[in-house]
């Protein structure tokens, strides 16, 4: 298949399901889709979660087949809550032996 053949769009993640598919909500079509992680995405371990923007390529002789190829970064899920600098939990602290001063 020619890169020039598939029909990209942009889809809304919407749940994750069996066997590493995703279920994919085209807003400009208003369609949900089944779509599956590209091979370049699965290599690298590219995360898909809910909510996630990802662009959605349709190869035109099999229309069932959906393919994500491209995870938009998405502002919104980073978290703003700030970093624990160096600072362990209490009870991961590993115990501090004092010296005899005998």
């Amino acid at each position: 298949m020619a890169t020039s053949d598939a029909i990209e769009v942009e889809g809304v993640v919407k749940d994750i399901l069996w066997w590493g598919k995703y279920e994919v909500y085209i807003e400009d079509m208003d369609l949900t889709v089944t779509a599956y992680a590209a091979g370049k995405m699965k290599r690298f371990n590219i995360k898909i979660i809910p909510g996630d923007i990802v662009t959605v390529e349709l190869n035109p002789y099999e229309p069932t087949q959906w393919r994500i190829t491209y995870r938009s970064i998405n502002k919104k899920i980073k978290s703003k809550k700030p970093m624990n600098k160096g600072k362990m939990p209490e009870h991961r602290r590993p115990a501090i032996r004092k010296k005899n001063t005998k």
